[in-house]
């Protein structure tokens, strides 16, 4: 799920007309294969109706690598990386709930019962000499990942 939000993401950020649930499953599919792990479509499919609501989440740990850092300065904590962590995902719900792609009966990609942090919670500011965490990167995806883009809508009939 986490591969699946950060390739629409960079797709919405860098190629919009490509932004779609359904293309990034393409590339997710097409990434396992090469990696020789896991990961047909239907289950990539199934993992997204599954973990929507946590899509945010999931996406902010894989755009970090899926990791935390761990005690690497002085007045750098665990617990610090965490908030930044959280900012992360704060970040990208509320991008995953209000970003549409250029299409008449687009939809924003998170529903409105994605989890959100409290109202009360606002972000731990930044202190000199922190990691670049808690802020979102620029995705590129690989070329080679990339499939040929096919027709947008339904397929044509064929007469």
């Amino acid at each position: 799920m986490g591969e699946l939000f950060k390739i629409l993401f960079a797709f919405a950020n860098h190629n919009p007309e490509r932004a779609s649930w359904e293309y990034s499953a393409r590339i997710v599919e097409k990434y396992a294969t090469t990696a020789k792990v896991s990961g047909a479509r239907t289950s990539i499919m199934a993992a997204k109706r599954r973990f929507l609501t946590v899509a945010h989440l999931w996406g902010a740990y894989s755009i970090r690598g899926r990791k935390f850092r761990e005690r690497v300065e002085v007045h750098y904590h665990y617990a610090d990386d965490f908030e930044s962590f959280l900012t992360e995902a704060e970040i990208l719900r509320k991008w995953g709930q209000t970003w549409k792609a250029d299409a008449a009966k687009a939809k924003s990609p998170l529903p409105a019962g994605t989890w959100a942090m409290p109202e009360i919670w606002t972000p731990r500011p930044r202190k000199p000499g922190w990691p670049p965490t808690g802020m979102i990167p620029d995705i590129l995806l690989p070329h080679d990942l990339l499939p040929p883009p096919g027709r947008r809508g339904r397929p044509r009939r064929v007469r």
